[in-house]
């Protein structure tokens, strides 16, 4: 048997916002503050209906926050998908490109023009080191016991030199941990 005050106790109703109340008798009792009751089967008797309106939260009013002129997002078709800004490697000028291409991009490197893509490919193809030699310091295979030239696309001038360094590498590896 229930205790007498157990209807009073838990039947407290409650403004959820200014503009929201919500029924204590029902898991999904949320309803707008012009609803005087609750609309729920047997509930009109038993819920005492909307919270006093002296209790009822301010309403706060909300200032939009203002977007920086360099963060909004242009749309890019007429299908009003949105854009995602990113800068040009090369020229460092704001451009704006596809969700779905930004995200494809591993590299993270866009350019505004097909230019500036050429111009950064061939500064990049300068940049990469092509060995004379053989990077195993300890190669000895070349004429009078000089390190030897390296084989194409390798570092190394034979896999022997390059299995000492992966052993090397590896003694090293299990000192240190």
């Amino acid at each position: 048997m229930r205790a007498k005050g157990f209807r009073q106790m838990h039947n407290r109703n409650r403004w959820i916002s200014h503009d929201l109340w919500h029924c204590d008798r029902r898991l999904a009792g949320t309803f707008p503050a012009s609803m005087e009751k609750c609309w729920y089967a047997g509930c009109v008797e038993r819920c005492g209906g909307r919270p006093a309106l002296e209790n009822r939260p301010r309403q706060v009013s909300v200032v939009p926050k203002e977007v920086p002129k360099e963060e909004v997002f242009k749309p890019l078709s007429k299908k009003g998908r949105g854009s995602v800004r990113v800068v040009c490697h090369h020229c460092k000028t704001p451009i704006y490109r596809k969700p779905s291409d930004v995200s494809r991009n591993k590299s993270g490197v866009f350019f505004c023009t097909p230019e500036h893509s050429k111009v950064h490919r061939q500064q990049k193809r300068e940049i990469q080191i092509h060995p004379t030699l053989c990077a195993w310091k300890e190669c000895n295979k070349g004429q009078n016991g000089d390190p030897a030239p390296p084989r194409s696309k390798s570092i190394y001038c034979s896999r022997d030199c390059s299995n000492k360094n992966a052993r090397l590498r590896h003694r090293n590896r299990k000192k240190a941990a």
